[in-house]
């Protein structure tokens, strides 16, 4: 220490230079600056010699009260976003929760969330029932000694087990699994089976809720994007949402609170997470993925949201998340009309539909037909079109080979619908999933597609 003190007092050690000053009201070029990892020398953040300084803040974030005077209800269980939730709930202060799930609890990652609660100093209450028998949700009402304050509608069906056909509502035999399949191949009990939970079940909430006189602070439905944009061999469970999204509205329209949550791809946790090849239909530059804490947020915001004060009225009773803003130009949301504000400003209803490729595409084609050219270059166009499109759907860098069959690259019949609809929406042109699977190559398909083109020149 001597030492060094000696060197700065004859000069040899010196300040390290060169700084930077920033005044408080620019701290956030500062944090940039310094995040580029490109500056040398110091960052120094200084009043300097303003007087008047007017230093932009960030509003305190909405906390949420919990009364300790009532429980809380869960409908989902404890193994999936619900546990997450719940676990929110009693760090926020819940004293009471009662959980409705069709196990029951019992598995190893329910137990371990059940401790994390009660460490918490909250009390939860596990009841085994089905949300859609009216009976279990009149029995987990009256099963906890202080009224139900709140309500979480996590219920979902994507499988059958033989608790699902315990339901009056659903028979299927409890050796079958539900898996992914287009509307026009699925039966009416894989469809009932996975509507069922989110409308007769909420139905059933709502009306013991009323039959008791209760006063809730919130009504907070899990609904899915998939009601708003879709998901493929995913009908019901894309039906069900949107009926989630039009209750939460009705109840509001009765005075009562409710919020409908179109949540997107939720990564670290709950069904999604579980499943890689759902994570993977997701094109992150369409998606934004939510974590945890992502979650814990937008359900706080949801409960806002059914307050005397919503912070925005006009959506009170619905949230859209997961959609990144803007969206890229090439987007599959530009299709629809509806998504036209998620695009970067001075893009128009009018000109959008003329920015995405595929009616520009359409449009060369039918100009080549009716010019005549040969059919050689036809062709070649309409394959490159095509290649383009399914490089993009089935995430591959490299063109495909035209001579090979398209079911070589994975495509199924889930997949198959998805460019039957590009074909029919941009080109105009009918095929069947049958005919795009069994097509013997990429050009095979294109031939047809020039063939149906050529009939409206």
């Amino acid at each position: 220490m001597s030492e060094t003190f000696d060197l700065v007092e004859k000069g040899h050690l010196k300040p390290i230079s060169p700084i930077q000053l920033f005044s408080f009201d620019k701290i956030p070029s500062a944090l940039r600056l310094m995040r580029s990892s490109k500056h040398i020398g110091k960052i120094i953040i200084t009043r300097a010699s303003e007087l008047n300084l007017k230093v932009p803040v960030c509003r305190a974030s909405l906390s949420i009260n919990l009364r300790t005077s009532v429980s809380y209800l869960i409908v989902g269980g404890l193994r999936g976003l619900c546990s997450t939730l719940a676990i929110h709930l009693a760090k926020k202060g819940a004293k009471h929760l009662v959980v409705l799930s069709r196990s029951g609890g019992g598995d190893q990652r329910s137990e371990q969330v059940i401790a994390n609660i009660r460490a918490l100093g909250c009390e939860v209450h596990v009841i085994r029932g089905d949300v859609t028998c009216v009976n279990d949700v009149r029995n987990a009402f009256q099963s906890t000694h202080v009224p139900i304050g709140g309500i979480i509608q996590g219920a979902m069906v994507l499988r059958v087990s033989k608790l699902h056909t315990e339901s009056p509502f659903v028979r299927i035999p409890t050796d079958r699994k539900f898996q992914d399949r287009p509307f026009t191949s699925m039966t009416i009990d894989e469809y009932q089976a996975a509507l069922n939970c989110k409308v007769q079940g909420t139905w059933n909430l709502h009306n013991i809720s009323l039959e008791q006189d209760l006063s809730l602070d919130f009504f907070t439905m899990l609904s899915s994007i998939s009601g708003i944009y879709g998901s493929k061999g995913q009908a019901n469970y894309a039906a069900a949402n949107t009926f989630l999204d039009a209750f939460a509205l009705y109840r509001q329209g009765l005075g009562l609170p409710a919020c409908s949550v179109d949540l997107g791809v939720v990564v670290d946790i709950g069904y999604m997470a579980e499943r890689e090849d759902l994570r993977n239909r997701y094109d992150e530059s369409i998606w934004h993925v939510i974590d945890e804490k992502a979650l814990c947020r937008i359900f706080e915001l949801s409960m806002h949201q059914q307050g005397g004060t919503p912070i925005n009225a006009q959506s009170a009773a619905q949230m859209i998340t997961g959609l990144r803003v803007p969206q890229p130009s090439d987007s599959l949301l530009s299709r629809d009309a509806r998504f036209t504000g998620l695009f970067s400003q001075g893009r128009t209803a009018g000109n959008q539909a003329l920015d995405h490729r595929g009616p520009k595409d359409l449009e060369s084609i039918l100009v080549m037909i009716r010019s005549n050219a040969g059919a050689r270059a036809i062709l070649d166009t309409t394959t490159q079109i095509m290649n383009k499109y399914l490089m993009k759907i089935l995430r591959v860098s490299d063109s495909l080979d035209f001579a090979r069959p398209l079911s070589a690259y994975g495509i199924d019949s889930l997949a198959a619908v998805e460019v039957r609809n590009f074909l029919k929406v941009e080109l105009r042109v009918e095929l069947t999933t049958l005919e795009i699977i069994n097509s013997l190559t990429l050009i095979s398909i294109c031939e047809r597609v020039v063939k149906e083109l050529s009939k409206m020149k």
